[in-house]
């Protein structure tokens, strides 16, 4: 008897110096696992519902990078990754402070899981444990209230986001890795999270003979993917989830429970979907024949935003090109003068007739102190001639636009059935504006009853408005034009004055 008491005794002093050896991931967790494992992606994301294991996941993916695969024996983690890291050995975890403070999460998923009396820690003048030491492995852990300044020291082979990282932060710890190395995010996307996901979808790789390069993997976890019924090998009971969910607000659903971004809470064109038929590919026809122009929201510190469109016979708006193709939103400065726009803009307007010119009518006409001019006269002095933008009000635009933007869902897109309003692909400015231009939302996740509007992706927000509210008066005066021309050509095949 005394024996086997011992012998449990020993068994369960096994399993709790050495848990990394007996984590099992569910099965959205092993898809991550074999991602990175397989060092198919530079960047691997791990968008997750509350419950899924998101911090239990990346404490044992840095655990078995720090810890040999022959010393922890998971057979789990049997990938080139894990059995032969071939960067730097050097780690870092990034959360906010509240996760890594001692009794935070990522702390006490690290001492859950990492053999006990294997690693030396040090505060490093910090309230909590700041730095790990594992053999050759040297792992800080960092919060994203700390300057930017400090995650541009030191070369590494992994960094770790506990929630998403602010965007400052994210391109500092790339420029980490010039020694090769792999980035990895584990979150919920509340709040700017979503965003982070479409940045970093929108971004292409590269190409080097067969080798991909740059590749972002995500993978989206529901936290019915951890349910013992549901998932595979979850660890949750069906009702706690039913009754977790129950309690979220609807705008945090998507989120919470199923790992999918939540910050599209108040947008302006919910109707706007990022795909057909409001998007259309880049190789569609806009032809010369329809009504031609160019939409500019002029700026001091950024660039102007300057959109190209046509309207066709029967009303239908097609955003066809733009500038800046680089995300103007991220941008913080020009040094683009007057000259260089009127260039750009014929430069991307090539022998196509443009038939109309809108500028914003408040920056458009505010006059420079140096010249004494304001941006359209500056343009009108270089050939390009603006008129003023629309000025009935902000909301009235907002109704407008959405009206291009309706159709029914509910059946098939036809000649009859399809919004009015279009955009390329290659218009990715447009794209964001359409996707997260938005009312200010408190911190309760509810939208300010005073419509107050978020002034980033406001700018092809604003080239779209005016085009959608100015486009009945554009179409009137192209068809004046028409019927001026025949007018004048039947006149001249009559035999009238100025005839043949």
């Amino acid at each position: 008897m005394k024996y086997r008491l011992a012998l449990d005794r020993e068994l369960k002093k096994r399993l709790i110096d050495k848990q990394i050896k007996w984590f099992t991931p569910n099965g959205k967790q092993e898809e991550f696992i074999k991602m990175v494992g397989n060092k198919d992606v530079f960047i691997g994301v791990f968008s997750a519902g509350n419950g899924v294991g998101k911090t239990a996941l990346m404490a044992n993916v840095l655990g078995h990078l720090v810890y040999t695969q022959q010393y922890t024996e998971n057979p789990w983690f049997d990938f080139p990754l894990f059995t032969d890291f071939s960067f730097p050995k050097r780690g870092r975890i990034a959360s906010s402070k509240k996760n890594v403070e001692e009794v935070g999460a990522i702390q006490t998923e690290i001492k859950r899981w990492w053999p006990r009396n294997t690693y030396a820690t040090s505060k490093m003048g910090k309230n909590y444990d700041s730095q790990y030491i594992i053999g050759d492995w040297v792992v800080d852990i960092m919060t994203y209230e700390q300057d930017v300044e400090q995650y541009e020291s030191a070369t590494l082979g992994v960094v770790m986001f506990d929630e998403p990282p602010p965007l400052s932060i994210l391109n500092a710890s790339i420029a980490r890795m010039r020694s090769g190395g792999m980035i990895m995010i584990f979150m919920t996307p509340l709040d700017t999270g979503g965003e982070i996901l479409e940045d970093l979808q929108e971004r292409d790789s590269i190409k080097i003979g067969d080798k991909e390069l740059g590749k972002v993997g995500i993978i989206y976890a529901d936290i019915e993917d951890n349910c013992r019924i549901h998932g595979v090998r979850g660890h949750l009971l069906h009702n706690d989830i039913v009754q977790m969910i129950s309690f979220y607000t609807p705008e945090e659903r998507e989120a919470r429970a199923k790992g999918k971004p939540s910050h599209m809470v108040g947008r302006i064109y919910s109707d706007y979907e990022d795909k057909e038929p409001h998007l259309i590919e880049d190789d569609f026809e806009i032809k010369s024949e329809w009504i031609h122009g160019c939409i500019i929201d002029p700026h001091d510190a950024i660039p102007f935003a300057i959109t190209w469109a046509a309207i066709d016979f029967e009303g239908n708006v097609y955003i066809y090109d733009e500038f800046p193709y680089s995300d103007i939103d991220k941008m913080k400065s020009t040094n683009l003068n007057f000259p260089k726009y009127a260039s750009i803009i014929r430069g991307h307007e090539g022998r196509q007739r443009i038939f109309f010119r809108i500028i914003d009518p408040y920056f458009g006409n505010k006059t420079y102190g140096n010249t004494g001019l304001s941006p359209k006269e500056e343009l009108a002095e270089l050939g390009l001639e603006f008129d003023d933008g629309d000025t009935s009000g902000i909301e009235v635009g907002h109704g407008r636009v959405r009206e291009h933007l309706i159709y029914d869902k509910t059946q098939q897109v036809n000649a009859i059935n399809h919004p009015k309003l279009h955009i390329k692909k290659k218009c990715r400015n447009h794209r964001r504006a359409m996707l997260r231009y938005k009312r200010k939302v408190d911190k309760s996740g509810e939208v300010k009853d005073k419509v107050v509007i978020e002034q980033t992706y406001k700018h092809f927000a604003d080239t779209i408005r005016h085009l959608i509210m100015k486009k009945d008066e554009i179409v009137d005066d192209w068809r004046i034009e028409q019927e001026q021309d025949n007018a004048l050509t039947n006149d001249m095949m009559s035999g009238g004055r100025g005839g043949w």
